[in-house]
């Protein structure tokens, strides 16, 4: 191999390495995002992820699809019931209006669940970075969902962040 094929691929495994480090530093924006969206304390393991595109266009993730499943102790789901269901958390099943809407469709979430709680809010905009959000069911179209369900008998709490925009 000459010269000048070797600095090609050196070129191309450090720009390689470059977007891996880029797409590893979003997810870990995104995971601190979900935490702060559903106050999750730092303590609770994390056990599956996926986030979807990871890369900004223009200052926004177009499609923006993330979620995450968290396992719970005995004691950490005693202090979220305690702390954070009071919250705007409601009783599951989740309303059948909610899972009407298609952007509910295909999520990594169990919308079936029975027992427990679930959370639904949007944000309208900036949906990760949202200062504010709303209840789902005060908006006539919506255009990003904050969703979460917390099944109390897996002591496991689904959730996900998707868009429109």
């Amino acid at each position: 191999m000459n010269a000048r094929a070797r600095c090609g691929l050196a070129i191309l495994w450090v720009a390689a390495l470059g977007s891996l480090s880029c797409q590893q530093l979003q997810d870990v924006r995104d995971k601190q995002a979900l935490r702060r969206l559903f106050r999750i304390p730092r303590g609770v393991e994390i056990v599956a992820y996926s986030g979807f595109p990871w890369l900004n266009g223009f200052g926004q993730r177009e499609g923006l699809s993330i979620s995450a499943t968290y396992q719970l102790t005995p004691r950490q789901l005693e202090r979220f019931l305690r702390t954070q269901i009071p919250e705007g958390w409601e009783p599951l099943p989740v309303a059948e209006a909610v899972r009407a809407n298609p952007l509910y469709r295909n999520l990594n979430i169990p919308l079936e669940a029975r027992t427990g709680f679930y959370l639904c809010r949007t944000a309208g905009d900036n949906v990760l970075y949202a200062k504010r959000t709303r209840p789902c069911a005060c908006v006539e179209r919506l255009n990003d969902i904050i969703l979460g369900v917390l099944d109390t008998d897996a002591r496991r709490l689904f959730v996900v962040v998707r868009s429109r925009y």
